[in-house]
């Protein structure tokens, strides 16, 4: 085993001032000192945790045996079961997707259908204290439900009647939806057959595409607070991927004068609206046009993936647009033309799209579609055009580019319709050739945002068809799913055989986790969850990229790479030779990796006294969350332990008896420390409190009323203790809440083999190490305030240590915050190293901004809506083949209620925070041990003089106080809000598209649209025009 960290060490820094006449320290003098120092911390560890109670030899005992980490058998045998777990969910959920399209086979339509007639729950109106006895706890779902029954949601556009339909109380009483609603009242008869079947099925649903959401059980639907219900069905991962192929799509913005104001505000949301409809395997960019065409965002001069990184990179640049000059539609449409024949064999290569959003306009570019559409690489181009604003005109221009190219013509009037509109604008009529196929393919989502309990999850879905004799098509009618928690993917892990370093995680197609232990929810399921690939979480050397390529093309094997083992936000070692297993998932687009160090052993205990199960119950007891009997997670809770205890001992075959046999071992074999801890009083003035923390996930804390200050620690892989305790044997400081936490790992051994079994460890209060430093450093070099400035850093720079009255009182604190020119100094002389990172997962509070023309209010709130009406009225009589259509938007937007922009293309901001990107710092110690050095600043100087302690990760500095302050530049450790990486930078990583591409071929160009704008009575509109007028304008 090759660690580079050498062994742990304490740095100490004297820096004296160049008046002083205090001696400074000589290198024989500091290494002495630190020798003595070392001793000190060794003896009071020792003193006070009583570690020698713990037996390490286990050899003479037939009930531990150990042995060798086989990797690779171990990829495999979890590959397998993951595999299983997906395969009883498919079979489950054909019988779905059987049943639905059997009963549209067979179903007959009625206008006369009533609320009652489908008896179907709502969800949303369900009260979250559920008295009703058909709701019990289910422990799996952590959620009361109903399995009597499905329940229903309905979008709150249709629910609440958003748009035209707004004349009737409740858009659920449309027949499109109560028709809806009652041929799919049948499948609930089939998800309690799927449960009855297996037991382990979690949340089964139907989304269809008018909407509505049946999902079983039936449960509180949770809205967040504050906020009105925006859950959409079809807006969700699992329905965009599940409901049509694959997409290129090139957005063309017009920025012209004539946007300019409301117009280009509604658009602005539209484009960035029907942007969050498209998923990971589709590609898409923006180019505004006016006289001239370019891309919104220059960095990116071809189509992009789909993630939730180049979203933002596209927000942020509509954000940016201006408006100005004269439209060219013939300019913009060869600019995307060429962009879409560009990207022959690459991106999505499967459907090809033109969205081209303007307010109007006369031009026909002849010649534009007499080149292109008779060219063999573009003639099967859709072009979807949308006339946005109050008073789009003229659009008869618009409306034929749709119709000559078999896309689809959509009006988007105010900025409440674009949720709706967008929606609707193409994902039908891109479905149809999946539905006309006839072909059900599995599509597996990345991890997302459960919506119901707010835990990562994927989903595996199958589309709906529609199989009525009475359509004329085959259509899509929606898409079924069955969630699996990434929780249960997680919860397959052989925790106990990896140890607290080892971990598994799984990547998709295109290189994004779908489970690792660093993989992080968001503040809300409204808010998409950051596609995080492998390489930002594992690094992106040339090994880890190897690594990735492999798994995504479904190679197994074995490799070993030189990489940094992040032990928590403060602190990392460098590695050489950490073993990464992986081998594909069958039957689906994952790949599997396990982690080990090399040479992991793996200590299994047999035949333990299942009655010690009783001897866990105690408020000092913290157990990991793993699934240690049933499936059962533990939790923080007595209930959670109790129930656990049951099991044990009286259903043991449904436990982990290897994860249950190793934790009744730790109970018992840490019992005599436990004992001598509660009998011993000696050193309790200097401490808080002793802890015993085991590779079985057993924590035990004394005294137990500090057991609260280690549950960020339950889960080993959290536990910094037990992580380092696994790759050194040496005494560790670690800065933890208030005090300074030492400890050790015990390794216990059989036949000459040794694996740590637990890791002891006691909490100092820091004036006793304090004056640990100051007692122990001769001749008073350290005294309190003194000429001298001494620190005691542990390997991530936080202080251990000092003799600074102002520091080492309270939380851990970092050298740069508290003397930035020291920190700076020790980076320059590699007695410290440092790593920068990003994070794409990070929750911030919102950034201020300053409002623009895309700002979030509605355009409603700028003017007085009704006498904008009547000019508007005034204005366009003279346009009349175009009044019926004004009229008509003219009133929408009046009849529509106020939404802020922000919500029209998905929450950003929820209970004052949001997703973002932040950069931090970690340090770890370098190849230097020793320095000594006069640094000049201000024509003064300070020596400075810094040695590692060689048992402890620690280093001794001692240093001259300043005459002056030198400036430095601030040292970054925490991790602050940033724009992240340079977008420019960013390299296309590889990845296997999805099987199966379904785009049919273009219509008749000479067909009308069957999707164009349903225009009301215009004789009906002017009267009712004309009333409102009447009867609301002063």
């Amino acid at each position: 085993m090759a660690v580079r960290v050498g062994r742990g060490i304490f740095l100490l820094l004297l820096v004296p001032c160049t008046v002083t006449s205090v001696n400074f320290p000589s290198r024989n003098e500091i290494y002495t000192l630190t020798s003595i120092l070392e001793d000190k911390l060794t003896e009071a560890f020792n003193e006070s945790s009583h570690i020698n109670e713990l037996q390490t030899d286990v050899s003479w005992k037939d009930k531990v045996s150990i042995s060798a980490v086989n990797n690779e058998y171990m990829v495999r045998e979890m590959a397998v079961k993951i595999s299983e777990t997906f395969a009883s969910k498919r079979f489950a959920l054909q019988r779905i997707v059987d049943h639905l399209e059997a009963a549209s086979e067979t179903y007959k339509w009625s206008d006369e259908l009533t609320l009652n007639s489908s008896q179907h729950i709502l969800l949303k109106q369900l009260d979250e204290e559920i008295s009703d006895v058909k709701y019990k706890y289910d422990a799996k779902l952590e959620a009361r439900v109903n399995r009597s029954q499905s329940g229903v949601h309905v979008p709150i556009e249709v629910y609440e009647g958003w748009l035209w339909p707004n004349i009737r109380q409740n858009r659920d009483q449309d027949p499109i939806i109560l028709n809806g609603l009652k041929w799919s009242s049948g499948i609930d008869a089939v998800f309690k057959q799927n449960y009855a079947k297996d037991p382990s099925l979690q949340w089964q649903y139907f989304g269809a595409q008018t909407g509505f959401m049946r999902l079983y059980p039936a449960t509180t639907w949770h809205v967040p607070h504050e906020l009105p219900d925006l859950f959409d069905a079809r807006r969700r991962p699992w329905y965009i991927q599940g409901s049509v192929s694959p997409k290129d799509m090139m957005i063309l913005m017009d920025r012209s004068g004539s946007v300019h104001g409301q117009t280009f505000t509604i658009m602005k949301f539209a484009v960035k609206t029907l942007i969050n409809t498209l998923g990971e395997n589709d590609y898409v960019n923006v180019a505004a046009f006016n006289e001239t065409t370019g891309w919104v965002q220059n960095c990116t001069q071809t189509l992009v993936q789909a993630n939730t990184a180049n979203k933002k990179i596209l927000f942020d640049a509509i954000d940016k647009l201006d408006d100005g000059g004269m439209a060219s539609y013939s300019k913009a449409l060869s600019f995307a033309f060429e962009a879409l024949k560009n990207m022959e064999g690459e991106g999505s290569n499967c459907h090809k799209t033109i969205m081209l959003f303007s307010d109007g306009g006369t031009e026909w570019p002849q010649e534009v579609f007499d080149k292109y559409l008779k060219d063999n690489a573009t003639n099967d181009i859709r072009i979807f055009t949308y006339a946005v604003g109050p008073h789009p005109i003229p659009t008869a221009v618009l409306k034929q580019m749709a119709t000559r190219t078999g896309g689809q013509y959509t009006v988007i009037t105010t900025t409440s319709g674009v949720r709706t509109k967008i929606q609707e604008s193409y994902i039908d009529m891109l479905s149809e050739p999946l539905a006309q196929s006839g072909v059900h393919t599995n599509h597996y989502t990345s991890a997302y945002t459960n919506a119901v309990t707010e835990d990562l999850t994927v989903s595996l879905t199958l589309p709906v068809f529609n199989k009525s004799e009475e359509a004329n098509t085959s259509k899509l009618l929606g898409v079924a799913g069955i969630d699996v928690a990434v929780k249960t993917l997680k919860d397959l892990t052989p925790f106990q055989i990896l140890g607290p370093n080892g971990y598994a995680f799984v990547v998709n197609n295109n290189g994004f986790l779908v489970l690792h232990p660093k993989l992080k929810g968001q503040v809300t399921y409204l808010q998409d969850l950051p596609h995080v690939d492998m390489t930002e979480l594992e690094g992106d050397s040339e090994a880890m990229k190897s690594l990735r390529d492999d798994m995504i093309r479904g190679h197994s094997g074995v490799k070993r790479a030189y990489t940094h083992v992040i032990l928590d936000e403060a602190h990392l070692i460098l590695y050489n030779g950490v073993n990464y297993a992986y081998a594909p998932i069958k039957d689906t687009p994952y790949s599997l990796a396990i982690v080990t160090l090399p040479e992991s052993h793996h200590m299994q205990v047999k035949s333990q006294d299942l009655e010690k199960a009783r001897d866990l119950k105690s408020s000092g007891v913290i157990l990991a969350p793993w699934p240690y009997c049933n499936d059962l997670s533990m939790k923080e809770d007595l209930d959670s332990l109790e129930e656990l205890i049951e099991t044990i001992l009286t259903n043991f075959t449904e436990c982990n008896e290897d994860l249950v046999q190793g934790l009744l071992w730790s109970q018992e074999w840490m019992e005599s420390l436990l004992r001598t801890w509660r009998q011993s009083q000696s050193s309790s003035n200097h401490i808080f409190d002793r802890t015993i923390h085991t590779r079985y996930g057993l924590t035990r804390v004394h005294p137990e009323t500090k057991s609260h200050i280690y549950s960020d620690w339950r889960d080993p892989f959290k536990n910094p203790a037990l992580r380092r305790g696994t790759i050194s044997r040496n005494l560790v400081a670690i800065p933890h809440e208030d005090g300074i936490l030492l400890s050790r790992p015990i390794y216990v051994q059989n036949s000459g083999i040794s694996v740590p079994a637990a890791v002891v460890g006691v909490r100092f209060k820091p004036r006793f190490m304090n004056d640990l430093l100051m007692d122990n450093m001769g001749s008073g070099i350290c005294q309190r305030d003194g000429q001298m400035v001494c620190f005691l850093l542990d390997d991530g720079g936080l202080i251990v240590a000092s003799n600074q009255q102002h520091v080492g009182s309270g939380k851990p604190e970092f050298l740069g915050d508290v003397d930035p020119f020291l920190m700076d100094h020790l980076l320059s002389a590699k007695i410290y190293g440092q790593h920068t990172y990003y994070d794409s997962q990070a929750i911030c509070s919102p950034a201020a901004s300053n409002t623009s023309s895309a700002g979030v209010s509605s355009f409603l709130s700028a003017r007085n809506p009704l006498i904008a009406l009547g000019n508007m009225f005034l204005d366009l009589l003279s346009m009349a083949g175009y009044l019926q259509y004004i009229v008509y938007s003219a009133v929408m937007s009046l009849l529509t209620r106020e939404v802020d922009s922000i919500s029209e293309f998905g929450i950003t901001v929820i209970n004052n925070k949001s997703t973002c990107t932040t950069k931090g710092a970690i340090y770890y110690f370098n190849e230097h041990g020793f320095h000594e050095s006069t640094h000049t600043c201000k024509n003064t100087s300070r020596k400075v003089i810094v040695k590692k302690m060689s048992d402890i990760n620690a280093v001794l500095v001692v240093a001259e106080a300043p005459d002056v302050q030198c400036e430095v530049k601030p040292v970054p450790h925490k991790p602050v809000r940033d724009p992240g990486p340079d977008p420019c930078m960013l390299q296309e990583r590889f990845r296997k598209p999805p099987a199966g591409c379904y785009k049919g071929s273009l219509p008749d160009p000479d067909m009308e649209s069957s999707s164009s704008l349903p225009k009301p009575s215009f004789s009906g509109v002017v009267v009712f025009f004309m009333w409102f007028l009447k009867y609301l304008l002063p």
